[in-house]
This record gives C-alpha cells, structure tokens and sequence, in this order.
C-alpha cells in the first residue's frame, strides 16, 4: 500500500483553552500514541480534513513528519481516532497510532461494488448491508477496498462476508456469515405490505 505523507508540528501547550486557541487560527490539536507514550502535535486543518474525507482515511499508512526547531521525527501510523464537533461538523482532534511495517495491524476495509445487478434496471434493488470488512495483515498488506462484482445477481439472491475474495495474506476477522448485500422487487414487497394490512383490517373486530 502507498504510504501518505502528512507533515506536522510539535506543540509543547496542551490543555482545552489551548486546543480552541489553535483551531481558532487554522490547526487542529492531534496526538500520535507510540511505545507507550504519546506526543503532542499539530496538523493543518485543511490537509488533514481533506485526507479524513478520503475512503482510505481509516485504513491508510501515514508518514507523519513532526517538525520542531529545524529537526524533525517520522512515524509510519495509522489514524486511531477523531473528534468532530456533533452540531458544528468542524473536525476537533486527531489521534495516530505509530505501528511497526513487520507486525500485523487490524484495520477496516471497505467493500466496492464494481457493477451493480442488471435487473436493478426493470425494478430491482440493490440492499447495501455491510460497507466494510474487519482484517489482519501486515501493514504493506492492506488493500485499498475488497471489490465485488453484482451483476449476476436476481431477485431474491443475497451475498454474505465468506463470498468476498479476500487478498492473499490478509487474515478476515468480519463473520464470514454476515450479509453484505441483497436483492429485493420493490414491487413485490409493497404488494406483500398491501396483502398484510388488507388482512389486518379483517382480522379487527368492528366495534
């Protein structure tokens, strides 16, 4: 997998009046977690808001580059966590997670349909269920997304986690017996809804 590059500063003030003071003028407070430590950075919040809205943000390999006083640190992590303002949607703080590239890592990958099923086209629809799957590898071992052709797929069909094709020396952690998407007749099932309520209304005694 490419490793994305994101550079950084070291911040020396923490604390919340420092962290809003930050955000006010254009970073956002982070943290990278490594061998039991942690150390406190900022990133430019236009950089990192625009790699979060990326479809490989959960999973993607980061060379952060911390720079202080002239010298600087690198740590290959991964994004462990972050916070968003739940009335504002403006992104808080950003957690990483230094890892090693010779031990294996457990991390979401999502699922790409490559082509939905034909009869979707005269009235069939397509159910989405499971977006993404849980893995292990080693961190050079990561795919970007597990595909999965639908085409084939009719009325009816369902297809669950164990039916996906799952990269070599990828390990799956997801219950292969999960559902990742289905099939269904719009049609058929408001007819099905009508025949119910129809037989609802017979049954209730008139009062």
């Amino acid at each position: 997998m490419e490793k994305l590059q994101l550079n950084a500063q070291l911040r020396s003030a923490v604390g919340k009046g420092t962290a809003r003071k930050l955000r006010s003028s254009g970073v956002i407070p982070s943290v990278v977690y490594s061998k039991g430590s942690s150390t406190p950075i900022t990133l430019e919040r236009k950089e990192i808001v625009t790699l979060l809205k990326t479809k490989e943000a959960d999973h993607a390999l980061i060379n952060l580059v911390v720079l202080s006083d002239g010298s600087k640190k690198e740590y290959i992590s991964l994004i462990k966590d972050y916070q968003v303002d739940p009335i504002k949607g403006e992104l808080l703080h950003v957690d990483f997670m230094e890892i090693s590239l010779d031990k294996p890592v457990t991390v979401y990958i999502p699922i790409v349909i490559t082509a939905e099923p034909l009869i979707c086209k005269i009235g069939g629809k397509l159910n989405f269920i499971t977006r993404e799957v849980e893995i292990e590898c080693l961190p050079s071992n990561i795919p970007n997304h597990i595909e999965f052709d639908a085409s084939a797929l009719k009325i009816g069909d369902s297809v669950h986690v164990s039916e996906l094709q799952i990269p070599e020396r990828v390990t799956l952690l997801t219950d292969p017996q999960e559902t990742v998407l289905s099939v269904y007749s719009e049609a058929k099932e408001a007819a099905a809804e009508e025949g119910e309520a129809a037989e609802a209304k017979a049954e209730t005694p008139e009062s």
